[in-house]
């Protein structure tokens, strides 16, 4: 899923969305009810029994007239976040267990 906030590092606890049990791959979702020219923060994460990791931080201005998509394949092994972001590189990111 992803988690949103108008502050940097957002978290599930603040506001999030599940995207269900899953696996590798896109997905897409949405963030509604927000106050235009206010800046947001969005990130996506992914949940197993070992805990909660996060991905990169991006910003982005609620009453925009572009759109931003944010691509990449997710997969949470242990406690790490493993992808590959939208230019193809593949990242590795070190999770905080919640």
């Amino acid at each position: 899923g992803h988690a949103w906030n108008t502050a940097i590092n957002p978290l599930t606890s603040d506001n999030s969305v599940d995207n269900g049990a899953g696996s590798l791959g896109s997905f897409t979702s949405s963030i509604t009810n927000l106050i235009a020219g206010q800046q947001y923060w969005v990130r996506a994460y992914a949940t197993n029994t070992e805990g909660t990791v996060y991905g990169a931080n991006y910003s982005f201005f609620a009453g925009s007239l572009n759109t931003q998509q944010i691509q990449g394949n997710f997969e949470v092994v242990q406690t790490r976040l493993h992808y590959i972001d939208a230019d193809g590189a593949e990242r590795w990111m070190e999770g905080t267990l919640v």
